[in-house]
């Protein structure tokens, strides 16, 4: 019945005759009599989840994205340079969705809730090798669901963290839940949890696996337990106060040496929360100062004063990098018909997916302008009465 409608929603869609529209109402029919399958209650879900994934492939090949909360169709046509448009909010619904599952949560979190996490066994007793078959299986549930609407890179890291097939993070960290080692010391102590908490360490009096030491770049931290290594994964993706924004940014300017060349204004509060890759932010924040750099070099301008700032809106949670002492190198019109190569670099390599990309600018000769250089919108500029220097808002 499964391979059937596949295959009758296949046809149909090849059909050159059909609008957007009409092709858009199959699949959505096609969702409904997934959902309507006869299956025994144990497989329904994984297998609803696979041939949902399937119908996503298909709506990517006619040009159609959809989500549970809306649908985009006859999106402008895309310069043979960009990607698709991935919409940044599917990355922060996965994320957070992976947070608060019952079970993927203690991958990136320790235990201390002892109680809490043996529910998920039988009898209430911690076994490891049961545990690796629960994660796996509740991502490939999740990732399923995301399945084209989030980068694959980012569903890569996950899994390598998750099974050990390959290093993952830029430290290219070789321990994970898949590791010999990690499998050897729960042989050796069956019943306890190898991440304890504080308050577990405390009371059983032990500290959970242990390994030697690895040094971290963005988060510049040691890690030698597999406590820390979970804090560490969890810190990948969850800005919050004890993981902000504003730390990683002071940590990126000392090391690339920036405050030499730059005088910087910080507005960037650290109780602001959200989920998203925050390895992709910092690559993309270095590439916006580089390319401020480049042009005042080339253009023998005078040190530039930036302004970083964080602050919630209605669009979002935006970080602004406000050049002030400065005019943008190209026209309006320049800037909205061609991308520049640094600028589709920095779209394709890091903004796609994780956020949008809006420039508000004075263009000289009294042209100011906000234009969305990457939105779900046709670009386009937005006259401004006013403006001073050139700001990149990155909008998550």
């Amino acid at each position: 019945m499964k391979n059937d409608i596949l295959q009758f929603v296949s046809d149909i869609l090849s059909n050159d005759k059909l609008t957007s529209v009409d092709k858009q109402r199959i699949i959505e029919l096609a969702k409904k009599d997934v959902n309507n399958f006869t299956l025994n209650a144990e497989s329904l879900n994984e297998k609803v989840h696979k041939v949902e994934s399937k119908i996503d492939v298909i709506e990517e090949k006619i040009g159609l994205k959809t989500s549970d909360s809306d649908t985009t169709i006859n999106l402008p046509p895309i310069p043979n340079n960009l990607p698709k448009y991935k919409d940044p909010k599917e990355l922060n619904n996965f994320l957070l969705e992976y947070n608060t599952n019952s079970i993927l949560k203690y991958t990136c979190h320790e235990v201390d809730d002892l109680e809490s996490f043996l529910q998920n066994f039988d009898d209430n007793i911690f076994v490891f090798d049961k545990y690796l078959e629960l994660i796996n299986r509740e991502y490939k549930i999740l990732s399923s669901k995301y399945f084209g609407k989030i980068n694959k890179n980012i569903q890569g890291l996950i899994w390598a963290y998750l099974n050990g097939n390959s290093p993952w993070s830029t430290d290219k960290i070789n321990v994970s839940w898949g590791s010999e080692q990690l499998k050897l010391w729960c042989a050796n102590y069956p019943t306890l949890v190898p991440h304890p908490g504080i308050n577990l360490r405390r009371n059983f009096r032990y500290d959970g696996f242990e390994f030697d030491s690895i040094s971290t770049k963005n988060t510049n931290s040691r890690i030698a337990s597999f406590s820390g290594l979970v804090i560490h994964f969890k810190h990948l993706f969850h800005i919050r106060n004890d993981n902000s924004l504003k730390q990683f940014i002071l940590r990126k300017n000392t090391l690339e040496k920036f405050d030499d060349d730059v005088e910087f204004e910080y507005n960037l509060p650290e109780n602001i929360e959200f989920f998203s890759d925050i390895d992709k932010i910092i690559q993309a924040y270095d590439k916006i100062i580089e390319m401020i750099l480049e042009f005042v070099f080339k253009n023998d301008k005078e040190k530039p004063q930036i302004v970083l700032s964080l602050y919630e809106s209605n669009n979002g949670i935006t970080l602004s990098i406000h050049h002030k002492n400065s005019t943008f190198g190209k026209t309006i019109k320049n800037c909205i018909e061609r991308i520049g190569e640094k600028e589709a670099s920095l779209i394709c390599n890091q903004i796609n997916g994780v956020c949008q990309m809006v420039l508000k600018a004075n263009f000289g000769e009294e042209n100011y302008a906000e234009i969305n250089l990457w939105t779900n919108q046709q670009r386009k500029a937005t006259p401004l009465k006013k403006f001073e220097g050139v700001e990149y808002q990155l909008i998550f």
